[in-house]
């Protein structure tokens, strides 16, 4: 066998020999082997002293050290995630149930909205049971429209005809009352009330003639008054009737642009406007005692398209139809089209004026149609000067359109 250099598995390092005494001389050849290992465990062991020291003089310094949730520590504890953070985690989590809540989300605020509408369609119909009929079904209220000349007046008479109302509208000329008459509404009579005038004057103060400004004001608020003063003794006598048991009341139709901000250029309507709305307070005040109620509906910016007769005179058979009966013929794919779609000026103050007409007790006013719960609150909060600073963008900004127009035509 031969020898093998290789150390034994289970074999220790052999003893470091001692260091030699003091002040004794190493000459031996183990000595010099030796000396390295003597200097390694010296130095060892001065270092292990040295740890020591450090840790007992370090440990007190790091335990006074505030940790933020430590007991007894200055600092305040860390604040805990905020709520959209855990939202987020919890997110990411459980992806599969996140998509599946707002999957059946969606499809209850749909199969919601189609409900709204389908009982808002029911609720129509049982409204339109309150107007009260004869007993073999002929029509018994009446409704006087004096603005019949105006595109909403039109709509509004044949929005109550179907509603089953007995309607008088006041036209100016004969060639109005001949295109109501050519509607061929049993129901609807035109009256011819001359000098009734519907044009909305523009000009500024300085420029506009003092003979515009009385035949505005004459036919908005001297108009207005005429007519109450010739209604109020009818109204007055209805009081004694059993039949229909809601009071008689008078309904005033304003602009709530007009009537709640004055506009440049535009100042014989806005003050008309204004001068209405001050009536309707007076006038319900004054009223009210007698049982007689008085209703300022407040529309916003009317909108329409078409003829004045083309949406709302529509027939079935000869037949016509009543508006409320095709809201069950619609889809529901159709209705949910619906539920984005905003109604026009025209079919809110329909709707309106059929609530005021039919409620026991009516609001004194009322805001309806596109852009006038907006008018309102800007008309009655908002600074002047934002408005007025907002108006003069917009004027600027009119003039300088049509001044390029105007050059692109001269250029041409």
């Amino acid at each position: 066998m031969g020898q093998s250099n290789s150390t034994p598995k289970n074999s220790s390092p052999p003893p470091t020999p001692p260091p030699p005494p003091a002040g004794t001389a190493v000459s031996s050849l183990d000595g010099l082997r030796n000396a390295s290992q003597w200097v390694l465990s010296s130095t060892n062991k001065a270092l292990g002293v040295l740890g020591g020291a450090i840790v007992s003089v370090a440990k007190p310094v790091v335990a006074s050290i505030p940790v933020p949730g430590r007991k007894g520590s200055s600092l305040p504890p860390a604040p805990p995630p905020s709520l959209s953070s855990q939202m987020v985690t919890w997110i990411r989590k459980n992806a599969g149930k996140t998509l599946l809540g707002t999957l059946l989300l969606g499809v209850a605020v749909v199969a919601g909205s189609i409900a709204y509408k389908s009982g808002k369609a029911y609720h129509r119909e049982l409204k339109k049971l309150r107007v009260v009929r004869g007993a073999d079904g002929s029509k018994r209220e009446v409704i006087v429209i004096t603005n019949g000349a105006s595109i909403e007046g039109m709509v509004l008479a044949l929005d109550l005809d179907n509603r089953g109302f007995i309607v008088f509208v006041c036209v100016p000329d004969s060639s109005r009352a001949d295109e109501i008459l050519s509607w061929k509404r049993a129901d609807i009579h035109p009256v011819i009330v001359p000098d009734l005038s519907n044009e909305t004057l523009t000009g500024s103060i300085e420029s506009l003639d003092v003979e515009a400004w009385r035949s505005c004001m004459d036919a908005n608020v001297t108009g207005t008054i005429q007519a109450i003063q010739q209604f109020l003794p009818l109204l007055k006598r209805t009081l004694s009737l059993r039949r229909p048991r809601r009071s008689p009341r008078l309904i005033l139709v304003t602009s709530t642009i007009t009537g709640n901000i004055g506009l440049p250029y535009q100042s014989a309507t806005c003050a008309s406007q204004h001068a209405i709305l001050s009536i309707a307070d007076s006038l319900r005040r004054e009223v009210q005692h007698w049982g007689i109620d008085v209703v300022c509906l407040k529309k916003g910016i009317f909108t329409t398209g078409g003829s004045r007769s083309d949406k709302s005179n529509k027939t079935v058979d000869n037949k016509p139809e009543q508006p409320g009966l095709a809201c069950w013929r619609v889809s529901p794919l159709e209705m949910l089209k619906s539920m984005f779609k905003q109604p026009s000026t025209s079919e809110a103050l329909c709707e309106a004026t059929f609530d005021v007409v039919i409620a026991t007790r009516p609001e004194t006013s009322r805001a309806v149609g596109f852009g006038s719960l907006a008018y309102s609150f800007v008309g009655w909060i908002a600074p002047n000067r934002v408005l007025d600073w907002s108006i003069r963008r917009t004027s600027m900004a009119r003039h300088s359109s049509l001044a390029i127009n105007t050059t692109a035509a001269e250029t041409f």
